[in-house]
């Protein structure tokens, strides 16, 4: 996914991403640490965060002008999701996402358990 989303000029409207969690170790600690180097040994979820915005943003700049012939801002648009482990530490996560953005938790509960967080950010909310 790095490569992609630093790479190329690969763009999207939607990015969706679930980080290795540590396998079922991660049973075993009392929250997930977004900052650890998990993701490969040389990436955390914030990396991931900034990697998907990156995307977002050139999907935006590759909009061309809007319908008054105006360029868009040149923020992201579109939606990133991330699917989380359900230990996450939400106040972590609020430190890591990008200024001035509009979040949304959503609890995923299967069968009366919580198994996961899933997180949204409608990229549009982003301000600069």
């Amino acid at each position: 996914f790095f490569d992609l989303a630093w790479h190329s000029d690969a763009s999207a409207d939607a990015v969706f991403v679930s980080p290795p969690w540590g396998g079922p170790q991660y049973h075993y600690s009392d929250t997930y640490d977004l900052q650890s180097k998990s993701i490969g040994g040389t990436h955390s979820v914030s990396d991931l965060i900034n990697a998907g915005m990156a995307v977002l943003a050139r999907s935006q700049a590759t909009r061309g002008p809007n319908s008054e012939g105006q360029a868009h801002e040149a923020t992201a648009s579109g939606v990133l999701a991330l699917f989380l482990p359900r230990n996450t530490d939400l106040l972590q996560l609020a430190q890591m996402v990008p200024d001035a953005c509009v979040w949304h938790a959503e609890r995923n509960v299967l069968n009366g358990v919580l198994k996961g967080l899933t997180v949204y950010c409608p990229c549009g909310t982003c301000k600069s």
